[in-house]
């Protein structure tokens, strides 16, 4: 098979990430005809003949038409891979577990909330203020020359 670092191309333009996320589309969807076919980033690479760390430089690129491109390219398998998995086509713990490890993706934590309702009273903080008070000692200081 002939592939890009064959012929002497080195990666892909934006325009070109487009094209192939519409074929990569495309053919997801022809084999979904006959039988259910998650994509993946491995498959996806695959197709488009780079590696996994092409395709996260390419996400992080400096390019902003190709970060949105890849970006665009990274949505579309991650959302398939969600919906097949609230589709129960898809085992949920498989799905969870690929989204975590191949896309970043967390759960919401939900934060601590600490309901701290202690009412005081005038007279308790007065009544502290005065045994305060009664633990004061009263002295005449002088410095010492040296």
């Amino acid at each position: 098979m002939i592939s890009r670092r064959n012929i002497g191309l080195v990666g892909y333009s934006s325009k070109e990430l487009f094209i192939l996320l519409e074929a990569y589309q495309e053919l997801i969807n022809k084999i979904n005809e006959k039988t259910l076919y998650i994509p993946s980033i491995g498959s996806f690479c695959s197709f488009a003949g780079i590696s996994s760390s092409t395709y996260k430089s390419y996400l992080n690129s400096q390019d902003e038409a190709k970060r949105e491109a890849m970006t665009m390219i990274d949505d579309y398998i991650k959302q398939m891979l969600l919906d097949s998995s609230k589709m129960r086509k898809t085992d949920a713990a498989t799905s969870i577990f690929v989204a975590k490890a191949e896309h970043s993706m967390t759960e919401a934590i939900s934060p601590n909330l600490i309901n701290y309702n202690n009412q005081v009273s005038l007279e308790s903080v007065n009544s502290l203020i005065d045994r305060i008070k009664g633990n004061i000692i009263e002295a005449d200081f002088t410095e010492k020359e040296k």
